[in-house]
């Protein structure tokens, strides 16, 4: 399921696993990431969508359960499905994350607003 918030950039990754503390602790960590855990999990799919999750990548072929799409969809969450275990398609998505060049719009485009947001560029003129 892809939404129309698939093009969103997302900063961070963060695999689920079985834990013995509330998964909302641990996604609540980190802000925009992509989330990869098992389709048969969704106690962790939907911890995750309890966050501020920016897209979340199920492995091994499993479809999500009703109420994970749902609330993936309510939260314009993209939702990706690979048959391939989750330790090569963490490798996978490192792989693309090395790749990716700067350069790309996307990137600029948010660089330069988080420039001018945050940088008072007259007062750094006054410093030379």
């Amino acid at each position: 399921m892809l939404s129309e918030s698939s093009g969103n950039l997302v900063y961070n990754l963060m695999i689920g696993a079985m834990t013995v503390d509330s998964g909302a602790d641990y996604f609540n960590r980190l802000d925009s990431k992509a989330v990869i855990t098992r389709g048969e999990r969704p106690d962790t799919q939907l911890a995750a969508l309890a966050t501020s999750t920016g897209c979340l990548v199920l492995t091994g072929g499993v479809q999500p359960i009703p109420q994970v799409l749902s609330w993936a969809e309510d939260k314009s969450v993209p939702v990706l499905l690979t048959s391939q275990d989750t330790l090569s398609t963490v490798a996978d998505v490192e792989q693309t994350f090395l790749q990716t060049r700067f350069w790309q719009s996307g990137k600029i485009d948010r660089l330069d607003r988080i420039l001018k947001r945050e940088l008072d560029f007259p007062s750094l003129a006054l410093l030379d």
